[in-house]
């Protein structure tokens, strides 16, 4: 038997030992094998003990030799060795085999994990080995991900991807617009826009939401303005100036107009006559009043286009539950005095105006009152003693009494 083993091992090495990763690998005519822990090939023999017989292209002395029944499995599982018979003293029989360990990987491939130490170099995949000269196992460009190129093998037996090409790999192939930070020539510009930061997407494909047409002189989409800016600071209720358009297009910049005064028209307001929304024009300054007990209550108060505004409630529940509507680009003013005054309310401010809102000190006044800022420029004031609950929206700073 001995030398039955010896003319086994002989024949297994007479051929280039075969390395699998997986059960897809090992295939012996009709027969459909499984990839031991070994790396190696087994196939169905109902003559093993284990009902699994290693193929001749086995290495590491496995050719040919019964899987052991405790370590038989599929894919990754734990092999033995061959049974190398030997002879005892009393002429009884034992088998031992090479000592097996564990499938390790590198990269994507199940490397060998037992035979003769490697020696990187010999151009044969061996322990420890990625890949050896030419002999890659099998693997291509595809296996890490990459779509296409020449997968190579550095000197010290690892992968070397370098001339593999996909997106993802940080180099503009033939069929993408760009790869991670590697653009190329692309710009806003390309893809339609004035200016902004093109970038590209995980399949490397443009990403324009970067992009925008702020400042091409055109209001575009939801800008409200772009470039120079037509109105003054007067027109927007300041004084000083001139006003600019925000970096972004998104409003207009009056950081630079000076403190807001009640008459935003210089030159007067639109019409002559005191609009019939007012009870007077003082000043030119449109004058709303309601007093008494909820006066004004649960109603829309609308201030007249292209006049300053000036609301005062005055009395027990006056101007709860109501929306005050400001004009565009004129400032607007509130007086809320009494108990539960302006209470439960909403105050939206023009697009491009100021707005005041001025609360007493009676109790409940201004409770939920709810104020739109328009041009980030909102004044809330209150007499001693009052507890008001003042909330603002988001494009404005608006400071509790």
């Amino acid at each position: 038997m001995g030398l039955l083993a010896l003319l086994l091992s002989v024949s297994a090495c007479n051929e280039e030992a075969f390395v699998c990763r997986d059960d897809g690998e090992c295939q012996s005519g009709d027969a459909a094998g499984q990839c031991e822990a070994s790396g190696y090939c087994s196939f169905p023999d109902d003559t093993c003990p284990s009902g699994r017989r290693y193929g001749d292209l086995a290495g590491g002395g496995f050719g040919n030799a019964c899987v052991e029944p405790d370590t038989a499995s599929g894919t990754g599982g734990s092999t033995g060795g061959a049974s190398n018979a030997s002879m005892s003293g009393s002429g009884s029989m034992s088998t031992s085999g090479p000592t097996t360990s564990t499938a390790s990987t590198a990269g994507t491939t199940a490397n060998p994990t037992t035979g003769p130490a490697s020696e990187c170099g010999n151009g044969d995949r061996e322990l420890g080995e990625d890949c050896d000269g030419d002999d890659l196992g099998g693997q291509t460009c595809m296996s890490f991900g990459l779509d296409e190129g020449d997968l190579a093998c550095n000197p010290d037996c690892t992968f070397d991807t370098s001339a593999c090409v996909g997106c993802g790999d940080g180099v503009i192939s033939d069929d993408e617009a760009c790869d991670g930070d590697a653009l190329g020539d692309l710009s806003c510009e390309d893809a339609g826009f004035f200016g902004g930061e093109v970038a590209c997407t995980d399949v490397c494909t443009v990403d324009a939401s970067g992009c925008t047409n702020c400042g091409n002189g055109v209001l575009d989409g939801d800008e409200v303005c772009d470039g120079e800016v037509e109105f003054t600071c007067e027109d927007l209720g300041y004084g000083g100036g001139p006003p600019s358009c925000r970096s972004d297009c998104s409003n207009i910049d009056a950081s630079t107009c000076g403190s807001p005064v009640c008459n935003a028209d210089p030159n007067g307001p639109l019409t002559d006559e005191c609009p019939p929304e007012c009870v007077t024009c003082i000043g030119d300054v449109c004058q709303i009043e309601c007093e008494g007990l909820g006066a004004c209550s649960d109603e829309t108060i609308v201030c007249p286009a292209g006049w300053p505004c000036s609301i005062v409630c005055d009395g027990t529940g006056t101007c709860s539950n109501t929306t005050v509507e400001c004009t565009d680009f004129m400032r607007c003013e509130l007086s809320c005095s009494g108990t539960g005054a302006c209470s439960g309310s909403e105050m939206i401010c023009s697009a491009g105006g100021s707005c005041a809102v001025s609360c007493g000190d009676d109790n409940s006044v201004c409770q939920g009152l709810d104020v739109q800022c328009g041009l980030d420029s909102c004044v809330a004031t209150c007499d001693d003693g009052g507890q008001p609950e003042l909330s603002c929206n988001g494009s404005c700073e608006c400071t509790p009494c």
